[in-house]
């Protein structure tokens, strides 16, 4: 029994091992900007990624082939959110690599087997040694004939199936090869007569390993690190355990069929009496590993160097009364301050000749909305509230170009970002994407719901510093830029809203004080300017002072004058809001007119608003006192 458990586990800890190292691999390929083929990068959203849920749902029904790997599950070897998959010169020799070395591990495991069926113990080292060349080939063929498979199955799919059916037949080859010490060439002559003659017996076998793994896949649900750390253990004994009763199977039907099965031509190896506990051992801290590596922990060794701090504010999207009174093409921000800060390693940008890509890890401290629940006399509630958090973000960005010709770095067109996993569990499985303005002093990071329009949200100013998002029409709440800059300025603000109205849209006069009250709160006196303009174009009488849009931009700056960004943000939201400007009904008004009175506040002062309706809702005059 100690020499069964020693023999069994030492091969689980090779497979671990091996699955480990994909992990740790397909991490860092994601952050150095290579694919790691032919493993499954399966995708794994932000929120899931960040903790409560990092699942992969649904359930799989597998065969154990050669050596148990995650990728018979359908588990994730990551929870790493992919980035976009990249042919280059080291995917491929990084491909390559892997799969030389994953054959010479099938030789160590599959010759180990081998070794304890016929009762011998032998080093696993040299068992790689012995049958790397039929591995290496068989492996080769596989990913060969992969590929046409899937070439056939894009031309024409019965035909790219009957392949794959095919290919099937010489799936005993490996095993045979080692079994009786055969070439490949007569494995793979051997396999297709081999199957047709046992496959009735090793149907209950099949059937196990195929309940085995629906069950087991059913653990792809449970939270991180559990849903990758139970499939990996549970699936690297028991996968290991159905291999071996077929390699068992076969040997002895060959056996009782008279064919040779030729003892392990390998020097034996002497045991150790404690050996079992090690491995034991070995495999546990393999698992804690692979948790380890899963969640990008081990990228933490690039994260060196010094790092430029920069603090925060946050501005997101709503059904504002601007939104409404507009057929929904004018979109205001709610904002918010707070304890937000980011820090990312840098180049010099202030020339405005940066490098072609930015990579690293940044440190960011934002406010997420998670589950939290409260404890109450016997039971508990749950409700949704900001939770100040500390996470990191992998990032890619790309050098781009802003419609005016600054340079900007962006993780779309080809860049990519990933929430680390860590404390962070967004109630919501958000996306992300990051920009970095071309002279660095602004950083700006895009969250919005997973499956939300993209084209909608990214929007970019036309200097490239600032990230722009419409107004969806499904849960804008779920949207939210966290902005950073190098220094906190009111200007900046001003700045940034006024490159929001240069794309919002007035299609109709009604209820166009709203916008009014939107742009003057905004304090953009070019909005102002063009909607007192566009009014008196439709015929609606407007008094207001004469100013142009510089003049306008000076008047509202002036109430404004003094007010820090913590203290203009309070005002400014009001922009973004429903109900924020009570109507107040003036006297003079009769059955056919309406006149009605809303006031916009600042920090210096009140700017009154008066306009006349009639009965059906139209805009007749509008005052600006």
């Amino acid at each position: 029994m100690r020499r069964f458990s020693e023999a069994y586990l030492r091969l689980i800890v090779l497979v671990l091992a091996f699955e480990v190292l994909v992990s740790a691999v397909i991490g860092l390929g994601i952050y150095a900007g290579f694919s790691v083929f032919p493993y499954s990068q399966a995708a794994v959203t932000a929120g899931q990624a960040a903790g409560a849920a990092g699942q992969t749902t649904g359930i799989n029904a597998t065969v154990p082939m050669y050596m148990p790997t995650l990728a018979d599950l359908k588990v994730p070897y990551t929870l790493l959110e992919p980035g976009p998959a990249t042919w280059g010169i080291v995917s491929i020799l990084c491909a390559i690599a892997l799969i030389v070395l994953q054959s010479f591990v099938r030789g160590m495991y599959l010759g180990g087997l081998k070794a304890h069926i016929q009762g011998r113990h032998v080093s696993l080292v040299a068992c790689g040694r012995r049958y790397f060349p039929v591995m290496v080939g068989f492996a080769g063929m596989q990913t060969a004939t992969g590929l046409l498979v899937v070439m056939f199955a894009m031309a024409f799919f019965p035909l790219g199936l009957l392949m794959m059916l095919a290919m099937l037949l010489f799936a005993l080859a490996p095993y045979l090869a080692v079994l009786q010490e055969l070439p490949l060439g007569h494995a793979l002559a051997k396999s297709p007569r081999t199957l047709r003659r046992y496959v009735g017996e090793w149907l209950p076998l099949a059937l196990g390993a195929l309940l085995f793994t629906v069950i087991l896949s059913l653990f792809r649900a449970l939270p991180q690190p559990w849903g990758y750390a139970i499939p990996l253990l549970v699936y690297g004994g028991g996968g290991t355990l159905l291999i071996a009763a077929l390699m068992r199977n076969l040997d002895a039907r060959l056996r009782a069929e008279g064919e040779p099965v030729p003892m392990l031509p390998l020097p034996e190896k002497k045991e150790r009496r404690s050996a079992a506990y090690g491995w034991a051992a070995l495999a546990l801290a393999l698992v804690a590993a692979g948790v380890f590596a899963s969640s990008g922990q081990h990228l933490n060794a690039l994260d060196f160097g010094g790092k430029e701090r920069m603090a925060g504010i946050a501005y997101g999207t709503n059904f504002s009364d601007a939104f409404y009174a507009s057929d929904q093409q004018y979109t205001t921000y709610l904002w918010e301050s707070g304890d937000l800060e980011i820090a990312m390693r840098l180049p010099d940008l202030r020339n405005g000749d940066g490098p072609k890509e930015l990579r690293g890890i940044a440190d960011i401290r934002w406010s997420v909305d998670e589950l939290v629940h409260t404890r109450v006399g016997m039971g508990t509630t749950a409700e949704m509230r900001p939770v100040q958090r500390e996470s990191k973000l992998l990032y890619h960005l790309v050098r781009d170009t802003a419609s005016n010709g600054t340079p900007y770095y962006s993780s779309m067109n080809g860049g990519h970002i990933a929430l680390m996993p860590g404390k962070a569990s967004p109630i919501q499985p958000f996306s992300f994407h990051i920009t970095v303005s071309g002279d660095g002093r602004d950083i700006s990071l895009l969250q919005y719901q997973q499956g939300m329009d993209e084209p909608l949200l990214f929007r970019m100013s036309e200097d490239g510093r600032y990230i722009l998002p419409g107004t969806s029409t499904s849960n804008p709440q779920n949207v939210k830029v966290y902005w950073f800059s190098d220094e906190r300025r009111t200007d900046d603000v001003f700045e940034l809203m006024a490159a929001r109205n240069r794309i919002n849209l007035m299609p109709k006069t009604e209820r166009g004080y709203l916008l009014l009250a939107a742009a003057l709160q905004q304090g953009d006196g070019r909005m102002v300017a063009e909607l007192l303009g566009m009014m008196r174009q439709r015929g609606v009488t407007v008094s207001a002072p004469e100013r142009d849009a510089s003049g306008w931009t000076a008047e509202l700056r002036r109430l404004y004058q003094g007010a820090s960004v913590e203290e203009t943000l309070p005002f400014i939201t009001k922009a973004g809001e429903q109900n924020a400007y009570p109507l107040q009904e003036q006297t003079g008004g009769d059955v056919n007119r309406r006149i009605y009175r809303i006031e916009v506040p600042f920090p210096n002062g009140t700017l009154p608003i008066v306009y006349e309706e009639s009965a059906d809702g139209s805009l007749i005059a509008i005052k600006v006192e």
